[in-house]
């Protein structure tokens, strides 16, 4: 926990401004999605973007998991958003090559089930 905690604050202290290009991410619509799945919704420029659920508490809440499948690092960064509110705005992240990171933290959760997973959003800005 202490380690996702040390990222969720690097990730918030990370925040860059740069030229991105934005792109669309919708979350599947018409999926049943098991809790603690991935389910992948997207690959672009080699960053595979999955969501899941996870319980805590008895409630549902979503992950996030970024995995680099190309041999260069990836700069970038992403925004959440929900029924168009935005819930996390330009998050910036840079992932290795050949590595996933996930996004989960008791700091940033929202309730997602499988009903409400397709109300997701994600935009991803990658840095040039």
């Amino acid at each position: 926990m202490k380690k996702e905690y040390l990222l969720l604050m690097a990730i918030f202290f990370g925040s860059l401004i740069s030229n991105v290009t934005a792109s669309p991410l919708p979350c599947p619509k018409n999926s049943t999605i098991t809790l603690e799945e991935w389910v992948k919704v997207k690959t672009e420029n080699g960053l595979d973007i999955s969501i899941a659920t996870s319980q805590l508490n008895g409630k549902s809440y979503l992950k996030i998991k970024f995995e680099n499948t190309t041999e260069k690092s990836l700069d970038f960064s992403w925004t959440l958003v929900k029924n168009n509110h935005i819930l996390v705005q330009d998050m910036s992240q840079k992932v290795a090559n050949k590595v996933s990171i996930e996004i989960f933290d008791a700091t940033m959760l929202f309730e997602a089930n499988q009903n409400t997973l397709k109300d997701f959003n994600i935009i991803l800005n990658f840095k040039k």
